[in-house]
């Protein structure tokens, strides 16, 4: 075809019409290639995964993962370089207020003492030492005999002492050990046997299993005064194992003072319920809101008027709500909506404070499960953040959008944080056009999947910027997924749990660890004194008396 020819037919207005609609042709196939480039890109991570999870399966280890290298020419790396150059600190001079156990008096040797050497008193060094040594205690308990009445009349054994094989500083070596230092059963037996401890395996787990209920009541006060006192809840889930069960999970919920584990059985929004509660016994209501929430779900009309007529103010316990779902009426219901009908009546509940307080607020990632619970429900600015992250270019140009779009992102996050101690009208205005700027039609970039990102974050506007009018909730959910990390490490080491009671001790003793970290308490010194039966001020009056 000779191009020379048309354009001598062609209308400058219709040159322009010809390369307008080429520029459009041609920024469709870049959004096409790109939706593939990224289509094909989750693909390949998906399909290495998979892999990885067969080599696992077949006793393999999978492909070691790299981070991929910094460009050392930046001026960031460059500015860190310079850092490393900086002149090397003094060493750290020893504590002087050292409890000092023994103090031993080192002599000269008179004999290799030169003719008329005056003493010149003494120079102390302080060396830091343990003991670790066994230590077995034979209790010769004297006893009388009523000479009347025959009955044998004995000393009273300690209390920390009484009904248990091994003492209180050993059973508390083993649990800070197992869930503080992550150590083995094996490794543990080793370390006791090394210094002439008899002990097996099974014993150390009965003292794992044993021991955690002397701290639950106070778990629960700890949990009641943290609630009191930052009126919040944070969320986070993983995956867990107990031998013989296809899907566990464990949920974390807290805040700053405390931190809960519960391992159920599902991710479902009814588990979260009885996470947020404290693990107390579900109740039930039918409701309006158990009827609101149970005919939304499937926007069923029908199944409305008939919850409807069985609306009342009784509260079911788990035995009645079955007894209640095996009548005729509700046997001819889908599992699916008896599903929705017990967690809506489980939610009505939740809302009517039948569980006590538990706060007013919730902090979450976008999880479906963790919506509908609290009215007041703030998304993580860091897991929406990540979905930006996710986002795969090929092209350098897109490449610029995105990076300059994230940039912006992070400095509204600053602005968010410095507007939420001092909220004004006018800071909120200002927060608000912001946010509309950067996630509103008025911000669109041209780049695809970018835009197509920026529309989801726009619809939860709400809920991402909760924290500006709460000054109390935080921006992110980091505090939920530390919490969790000491869990994954013990999956990764210990793998799973045998029994479900198994389960509950770790999510206990774990969950003691975590809220001593954040009350800035010892965690060996806590369990010590506690099976020492040492009077000691409890965790919840911690709370109230910051």
């Amino acid at each position: 075809m000779d191009f020379s020819k048309i354009l001598d037919y062609v209308t400058p207005q219709g040159l322009k019409d010809i390369i307008k609609n080429l520029q459009g042709r041609n920024a469709e196939l870049v959004d096409e290639n790109e939706d593939l480039f990224s289509e094909s890109e989750k693909n390949k991570k998906r399909i290495q995964e998979l892999e990885d999870q067969i080599r696992i399966l077949k006793g393999e280890k999978p492909i070691p993962k790299f981070k991929e290298p910094k460009d050392l020419t930046s001026d960031e790396n460059k500015n860190k370089k310079k850092d490393k150059n900086k002149s090397p600190r003094s060493p750290r001079r020893k504590k002087i207020n050292l409890k000092i156990d023994e103090t031993v008096d080192l002599k000269v040797d008179r004999s290799k003492l030169p003719a008329g050497a005056i003493h010149n008193g003494y120079r102390q060094i302080t060396i830091q030492e343990i003991l670790f040594e066994r230590h077995n205690i034979c209790f010769n308990i004297e006893r009388f005999i009523d000479p009347k009445t025959g009955k044998i009349i004995e000393a009273v054994i300690p209390a920390q002492y009484k009904d248990h094989e091994y003492g209180p500083t050993l059973r508390s070596f083993i649990v800070a050990q197992y869930f503080e230092s992550d150590s083995t059963h094996s490794k543990i037996k080793a370390s006791l046997e090394s210094i002439d401890i008899d002990i097996s395996k099974s014993q150390i787990n009965n003292i794992l299993l044993n021991s955690s209920s002397e701290f639950k009541n106070e778990l629960v006060e700890l949990r009641e005064a943290a609630l009191e006192k930052e009126k919040w809840q944070q969320i986070d889930d993983t995956s867990w194992k107990i031998l013989k069960k296809t899907s566990v999970y464990t949920i974390v919920t807290g805040n700053s003072y405390f931190t809960q584990f519960a391992t159920v059985l599902s991710k479902s929004r009814h588990s979260v319920i009885y996470a947020l509660t404290g693990k107390k016994e579900p109740k039930y209501k039918l409701n309006e809101l158990a009827i609101d929430y149970a005919s939304g779900v499937r926007n069923s009309l029908k199944l409305k008027m008939f919850l409807y007529g069985k609306k009342s103010d009784k509260l079911y316990n788990q035995i009645e709500l079955k007894q209640l779902f095996e009548t005729d009426e509700f046997k001819e219901l889908p599992k699916a909506s008896l599903r929705d009908i017990r967690t809506g009546m489980y939610l009505a509940a939740f809302r009517e404070g039948v569980f006590g307080y538990n706060g007013e607020a919730l902090m979450s990632d976008d999880a479906p499960q963790f919506d509908y619970i609290f009215i007041t429900h703030a998304l993580c600015w860091i897991h929406e953040m990540r979905h930006y992250k996710l986002i795969e270019t090929k092209y350098p140009e897109n490449a610029i959008r995105l990076n300059n779009f994230i940039s912006r992102c992070w400095t509204f996050y600053r602005i968010i944080k410095i507007s939420q101690k001092n909220l004004t009208e006018k800071r909120s205005r200002l927060v608000l056009n912001i946010f509309n700027l950067l996630f509103g039609n008025e911000g669109r970039t041209g780049f695809k999947l970018l835009d197509k990102q920026r529309n989801l974050s726009f619809l939860k506007a709400e809920k991402l910027l909760a924290p500006l009018w709460n000054r109390n909730l935080p921006l992110h959910n980091n505090g939920s997924e530390l919490d969790v990390r000491g869990k994954v490490i013990k999956r990764k080491i210990s793998l799973f749990n045998k029994s479900q009671r198994g389960a509950d001790a770790w999510d206990l003793y774990l969950g003691l660890s975590e809220s001593c970290r954040k009350l800035k308490v010892n965690f060996y010194q806590k369990v010590l004194k506690t099976f020492n039966k040492i009077p000691t001020q409890s965790l919840g009056s911690m709370v109230y008396s910051t």
